[in-house]
């Protein structure tokens, strides 16, 4: 019999933690030079990161109204620019593409500057929930796409990299 994983905020942190811990210190471990070089999937790790600090983003922005909160301005949540949410919500790859661009007009010290405090501001708003609304399908769902499977679907690609971009 399958054991169910606990849902309750303390574990969610713990999860979030356990997978973000390692991501970090993979990107830590290079140097500027490597930031720079392609990934198997296409992209710069540098250009990845940014993808990566985008998804957190959207957590802030998307889980306040599951929650009955009012959602932040979007000057507010979104660490990048460019970013137009009048109309539906852009295919995720729109999101990619944008963000990719974003992370080539910046530098490595801004690109890891918005992903270290994305991630402070997603844990800091997951540290404000319940036990019962972490325990909701629909939040912890949305949170371990952006985060703790999200790092792991990368991790991969901190390790993998062959010629600049």
């Amino acid at each position: 019999m399958r054991r169910m994983e606990a849902r309750t905020t303390e574990a969610l942190l713990a999860r979030v933690d356990a997978a973000w811990q390692p991501f970090r210190r993979g990107v830590a471990a290079l140097g500027p030079d490597q930031l720079v070089l392609r990934t198997d999937a296409g992209w710069s790790v540098k250009e990845m990161l940014a993808h990566v600090a985008f998804w957190e983003e959207t957590v802030l922005n998307l889980l306040p109204p599951l929650l009955g909160r009012q959602a932040p301005d979007l000057a507010d949540w979104y660490g990048g620019e460019g970013l137009d949410l009048s109309g539906d919500w852009a295919h995720y790859d729109v999101h990619n593409e944008r963000e990719a661009t974003w992370a080539n007009g910046h530098t490595i010290e801004r690109v890891l500057s918005r992903l270290d405090t994305s991630h402070a501001r997603l844990t800091s708003l997951l540290a404000t929930l319940t036990d019962e609304q972490v325990a909701s399908q629909d939040i912890w769902e949305k949170v371990a796409c952006e985060t703790f499977e999200h790092y792991a679907d990368h991790m991969a690609e901190l390790e993998q990299r062959s010629a600049p971009v």
